[in-house]
Parts: structure tokens; sequence; C-alpha cells
């Protein structure tokens, strides 16, 4: 992905924040990203931790959720922590996902997912789904398994909130 969409997703997402009255501090140290996520952000009456995630695709037909980020034979010996993001990171609260269109950058939709809910509620999550859809990517750090999970059942469970939807983008839920 291009540092200038990331860096312009971040800014905006921050910038949102700041409007808000939240005061953010970026975790620097490795072990805190992996478990805790990007960003802690300091309400008066409240602080959780969010991670960021931008994609340069909207899956129409859902959230992209990474299980394991590696799956090939023996992940865990040559890739420390290969479990996804999901399972990673434990102490994050919210999940803000970004995505823009390759070919020009334009940001198409910004939402922000109750990742500690999605946790807590995941056997129902999932129960829901009857068969869930898996997605596969061979790209990274190796073959990638992630379940998709609907617009429509996050928004149901009430795990998700719109924060910015491009008028040339349809409806998802």
């Amino acid at each position: 992905m291009r540092q200038d969409i990331q860096d312009g997703f971040e800014h905006y997402v921050l910038e949102d924040l700041k409007q808000k009255g939240c005061k953010t501090t970026q975790y620097r140290d490795k072990e805190s990203q992996l478990t805790k996520g990007d960003y802690r952000c300091v309400y008066p009456d409240r602080d959780y931790n969010l991670e960021l995630k931008c994609f340069h695709k909207v899956w129409s037909d859902g959230l992209c959720v990474e299980l394991i980020q590696d799956s090939t034979p023996l992940a865990h010996t040559t890739q420390p922590n290969s479990l996804g993001w999901f399972y990673n990171l434990i102490d994050c609260h919210y999940l803000v996902v970004g995505y823009h269109d390759q070919t020009d950058g334009t940001f198409l939709l910004c939402v922000e997912v109750d990742l500690k809910r999605l946790r807590n509620e995941w056997d129902e999550v999932v129960g829901f789904l009857g068969s869930p859809r898996f997605a596969f990517s061979p790209k990274g750090f190796g073959s990638t398994v992630n379940i998709v999970i609907p617009w429509k059942t996050l928004d149901e469970f009430k795990l998700l909130s719109l924060m910015f939807k491009h008028e040339a983008l349809p409806a998802l839920w």
C-alpha cells in the first residue's frame, strides 16, 4: 500500500478523534502494538486502545477478519505470533478500518468495529452466519486465513459504526 494513502487515512481518523475531544498516544514498542493496537485513546470519561487497518478494496460482502496470519506448515517456528490480529490484539478495544480506491486513492469507506464485543460475542456471531465464508490470501507473511463477516450481521449485533461513506459507494447494510 502506498504510504501517502496510509498516512492520509491515519490523519483522518486522528483528526476525527481530536474533534470529539480525544487525546491519542501512539504505541511505539512492538509488544504493545501486537496486543494493544496502534493508539491509546483518552477521553475525560473513558479510555481505550485502537487499531487502524487500511485496505485498497471494499469487500462488499463484509469485514475480512484475519484469523491466521501465516498458515504455512511450521509457521510458528519461522514466524512467531503467526495468529492473526483477531487473536493477537487481546487488549485492543476498537478496530477502525478504512477502504480506498486502488487506482486514485479516493477514500470510500471508514468504519469502527467494536473488537472487544466481537470477541465476546464470537460464538453467537459465527453461529448466526450458519456456514461462514473464509477467504485465503497468499500475499504477505504466508497463506493468511480470514473469515468474512457480513456488514449486515455486524450491524445487527451493533458491532459496527459508520465513520465515513463516499457518495459513489452503494449502501452495504
